[in-house]
């Protein structure tokens, strides 16, 4: 009897075994949280979670499944998958990840942003203690408040990627290539080869209409060597942390993180990577130049819109006269004799005048006499007689 009990016991345990691996996988792309995704329920075990898992990719990976790419055509959820498995198989990440959700209210297609807000939130632990920081509960706590949640992408059909709706000036690069910021690398491919589809007359004989100059397709490229890039990628999502876009904005950061990288390569080497705050300090020396435009400038004289100032006006210089080295007395007494009184009115007020006094002096008083005047002499009266 105890022989043929313990064969019926391990037949149903076997029963149930064979049921739990033939169960389907119950996961969702996105889902609402890890456990969604997973396709378990918060509560699940440990060895739960390994045969979601298991079942996972047995449904999803290529290399197990060949029609694995009818069901995940980019690979997205499949990475969702692995990434939601090395959270939620760690102790230590799983106690922290349920406390977040105690606090927050989990929305369909938020789970795969959990992964996101994770991964920065460990990324920040590294950079903050080393590279061998493990998660912390105050690590989430920091990151939650600078982390955007946005509104999950429907998802893509089997017919193939959405149309691109990027924008030329966009508020982000993210905009710029149509994609949200939570895009995982193959989106991001995905989108830049749609836009160029769009936009590039190689590949679109009426490109021309939707970009006339040709300034959206550049701009594409530029916003994907940026994002296309973790290196680069990782310090404009922190930089987008602290920022408030606008409309427009894209643009503007294009020029801050090249300008960005070219002050990182100056400041640190040719092979720096590139920071926020290398951002930071582009986007201020742009501010600054800004500034400096506004200001107005001094007009210089020039300018023919400023009156040139006229000089002062200088009074013209008298030539002085030649003085003799002694003047004759014969010189005196002829000029006495012709009467000129004033003379010696015009010399009192001339002293001390310079030579505006010299020259009224010159024009009341006679030429110079000549050499014959100077011999005659006048007779004595007395004489006469």
């Amino acid at each position: 009897m105890r022989t043929a009990f313990q064969l019926g016991m391990v037949g149903l345990l076997l029963v149930a075994g064979l049921r739990a691996e033939a169960a389907p996988f119950r996961g969702k792309a996105d889902g609402a949280t890890l456990y969604q995704i997973l396709g378990v329920a918060k509560t699940a075990s440990s060895e739960r979670i390994d045969e979601a898992y298991a079942a996972g990719l047995a449904k999803l990976d290529p290399s197990q499944n060949p029609q694995a790419s009818s069901l995940d055509a980019d690979g997205s959820w499949l990475k969702n998958l692995i990434s939601s498995y090395e959270i939620v198989s760690s102790v230590q990440k799983r106690a922290i990840y349920d406390g977040f959700l105690e606090e927050h209210t989990a929305k369909p297609g938020y789970g795969a942003q959990h992964i996101q807000l994770l991964e920065r939130s460990l990324r920040l632990a590294k950079r903050q203690r080393g590279e061998q920081a493990r998660l912390t509960a105050a690590d989430l706590q920091a990151t939650v408040p600078r982390f955007t949640f946005v509104e999950p992408e429907r998802r893509r059909t089997r017919s193939g990627p959405p149309p691109f709706q990027g924008k030329p000036g966009g508020a982000t690069l993210y905009s710029i290539l149509g994609i949200s910021a939570t895009a995982d690398a193959e989106r991001i491919e995905q989108g830049y080869e749609v836009a160029l589809g769009k936009l590039d007359p190689t590949r679109n004989p009426n490109a021309r209409e939707n970009d006339p100059d040709g300034s959206h397709l550049k701009n594409v490229k530029r916003a994907y060597a940026v994002l296309s890039k973790p290196q680069r990628r990782m310090p404009y999502d922190n930089f987008l942390l602290e920022q408030t876009t606008g409309p427009g904005s894209g643009l503007q950061h294009l020029d801050w993180v090249e300008n960005g990288v070219r002050i990182a390569r100056r400041s640190r080497g040719s092979r720096a990577r590139l920071t926020a705050l290398d951002i930071n300090a582009a986007k201020e020396k742009s501010k600054q130049k800004k500034k400096a435009r506004a200001q107005p400038k001094v007009k210089v004289a020039s300018d023919p819109a400023v009156p040139a100032t006229e000089p002062a006006l200088e009074m013209p210089k008298a030539e002085e006269p030649p003085v003799s080295a002694s003047a004759s007395k014969d010189t005196l007494g002829v000029r006495c004799q012709l009467g000129y009184k004033e003379l010696g009115v015009a010399v009192a007020a001339g002293v001390g005048a310079g030579a505006a006094g010299q020259t009224v002096i010159q024009k009341m008083m006679p030429s110079a006499p000549s050499e014959t005047t100077r011999s005659v002499e006048v007779p004595d009266p007395n004489d006469l007689e």
